[in-house]
């Protein structure tokens, strides 16, 4: 019988340390997770990215030549549109992709394509309603810098100064 007492001891102490080790919602200071929700998207650096857009809204996640854009349904993400996207458009990882203001647009990457290959860039937004991207500043030149073809403008960096205005670096073509 003291046998049984001790092991059931035991078993209620290693209860009460795994009872007391589970914490509420974590809390960060002045913040507080208020819920967590698993999806089975991909991330990696096989360029994959989610971004929330600056509405809090929804999130366009970038992956295998496509992204989709899920929306907030009660306390769930779901997605709610697919658009594939251009490979030399969205080149490379997708970190420095912008939202605009009012959550209307996305910029294309440029940092990759510019200044690691030398290619020529455009700024180019996409339309996260239609799936639409438009090429901003054009100059005609596609391709490398460096194969001694025409010489283009690397337009790159663009940030959203408000729902209407880009601003971003130009290095001219000497």
């Amino acid at each position: 019988m003291c046998r049984w007492t001790g092991l059931l001891s035991i078993a209620t102490l290693v209860l009460a340390v795994g009872v007391a080790a589970q914490e509420e919602t974590p809390d960060y200071g002045q913040y507080r997770v208020l819920d967590v929700q698993e999806l089975d998207l991909h991330a990696a650096p096989a360029n994959t990215a989610a971004h929330l857009s600056p509405d809090g809204t929804q999130f366009a996640h970038f992956g295998a030549g496509e992204v989709c854009f899920y929306q907030q349904q009660g306390n769930d993400w779901v997605e709610d549109r697919c658009f594939e996207l251009d490979r030399d458009v969205f080149a490379g990882p997708p970190e420095d992709v912008n939202w605009s203001p009012d959550s209307r647009f996305l910029t294309a990457p440029t940092f990759r394509s510019a200044l690691m290959f030398l290619e020529d860039t455009d700024i180019q937004m996409l339309d996260v309603n239609s799936g639409i991207v438009q090429n901003l500043t054009d100059d005609g030149v596609t391709g490398g810098m460096l194969s001694g073809g025409a010489k283009g403008n690397l337009d790159i960096a663009p940030v959203w100064l408000d729902d209407d205005t880009l601003r971003f670096i130009r290095f001219a073509a000497a």
